[in-house]
């Protein structure tokens, strides 16, 4: 998708702006690898492209939205859920923090990709669902906890089961 076409689907998402009022501020590539084209109007303000789905973001608080080279994991909230363990496996969740801080929920992506990278070393686990890791390595949760910590994650109890 070029810079012209990201225009024109910005004038039919703003019918009341004109192409030549856009203006192209960045491009950079998601933690999907999806190439994302950040726009600028005086009116309308600040959106994003993605050009995968040819979709219109106005949210910068979206996974969709964040550079992937940028992100760390000071950026996230995790919570350790031990209330659905299978043969003693835990589960960590996943969120990025302006997200949760302003919806009050894990969002439902999936964010392997983009945060293998600086997972706690050693961490045996797999993404099962959006932002749901099952951890294989490590049963004890406060051994775990101290694993993310450690590695720069923020705590948080938003999946943290009542009994826990």
């Amino acid at each position: 998708m070029s810079t012209a076409d990201c225009k024109e689907l910005l004038v039919e998402a703003y019918p009341d702006t004109k192409a030549k009022e856009w203006k192209r501020t960045a491009k950079y590539l998601n933690g999907f690898d999806v190439e994302i084209r950040v726009f600028a109007h005086p009116v309308v303000g600040t959106v994003f492209v993605d050009e995968e789905e040819g979709e219109v973001i106005t949210d910068p608080t979206y996974f969709e939205t964040r550079q992937k080279s940028a992100l760390k994991p000071s950026d996230f909230y995790f919570s350790i859920d031990s209330s659905h363990d299978c043969d003693d496996q835990l589960q960590v969740y996943l969120v990025l923090k302006d997200f949760y801080d302003k919806y009050g929920h894990v969002e439902s992506t999936h964010l392997h990709n983009a945060v293998k990278g600086f997972f706690p070393k050693g961490l045996e686990c797999d993404e099962e669902m959006e932002a749901c890791f099952a951890i294989y390595s490590i049963t004890d949760p406060e051994e775990l906890k101290q694993m993310f910590l450690d590695s720069g994650f923020a705590y948080a109890t938003f999946m943290e089961s009542e009994s826990a």
